[in-house]
């Protein structure tokens, strides 16, 4: 689901008939699982001038769950990986 230009995981709502026939469709729903407005949202940003690094920061505020991300690690080099201990290997 789309959430402030964000997509935030939500279960889907189910609905029965009253005779319990068969499930009704959920309007609301539908409008805001379909990604058309998250696209609006980041185009409109992307207009307006903000970079995708500081999007975070203009979203609407959703809660904390969906704003906390597992942040990426980064790797240690080595000594013998750096460019300059590589450069005479690559040179011969």
């Amino acid at each position: 689901m789309t959430l402030g230009g964000r997509r935030v995981e939500v279960r889907r709502p189910r609905m029965r008939t009253a005779d319990d026939e068969h499930e009704l469709p959920v309007q609301s729903y539908g409008y805001f699982a379909d990604r058309d407005p998250l696209t609006r949202a980041v185009m409109d940003r992307m207009l307006a001038g903000v970079s995708t690094r500081k999007f975070a920061r203009v979203g609407e505020p959703v809660g904390e769950e969906v704003e906390q991300r597992p942040r990426p690690r980064r790797r240690r080099r080595c000594r013998s990986c750096s460019s300059s201990a590589l450069a005479p290997r690559l040179a011969s």
